[in-house]
């Protein structure tokens, strides 16, 4: 195949003296994706800043699953979120800043499309990597003062 995509294709026997009959023929569809799919995180909305979206796409098989995952910035081991495909080309998982000890967070998105070829980033669209803060919010206590 010359590439990446589908074809189709016809086959059938020449025998030794030349003849053909095209009437005995078989023919398949061929389909080749050594290309991975693709992928970048989305910037969290202000309303909703624990939900952690990714746009994902694959051209050629179709993309199969997406995971992301968080790390404490400075090591540690990955821990994949739950993570549940959204709208057509997007998946979307919590951010549990609540049960994660206090710090900053970094943000992994992995992609497999169907033909099991894989991608990895932790980059917004705009190239810059993604980073979470645990908790996302902090209590606030006022206190009048009487003048």
């Amino acid at each position: 195949m010359p590439g990446p995509g589908e074809f189709h294709v016809t086959v059938w026997l020449i025998d030794a003296a030349g003849n053909t009959s095209e009437s005995n023929s078989a023919s398949a569809t061929l389909r080749l994706d050594d290309v991975p799919p693709s992928g970048y995180l989305i910037e969290p909305e202000a309303e909703r800043p624990e939900v952690i979206r990714a746009a994902v796409s694959d051209g050629h098989s179709g993309v199969a699953a997406g995971r992301i995952s968080v790390r404490k910035i400075g090591g540690g081991e990955w821990i994949d979120l739950p993570t549940q495909a959204g709208v057509t080309g997007e998946v979307w998982a919590r951010f549990p800043s609540d049960e994660l000890e206090a710090g900053r967070y970094s943000v992994r998105l992995r992609v497999t499309d169907v033909a099991g070829n894989e991608f990895e980033t932790d980059r917004r669209g705009n190239g810059s990597p993604m980073e979470l803060k645990a908790p996302l919010t902090t209590d606030v206590r006022l206190s009048l003062i009487h003048i």
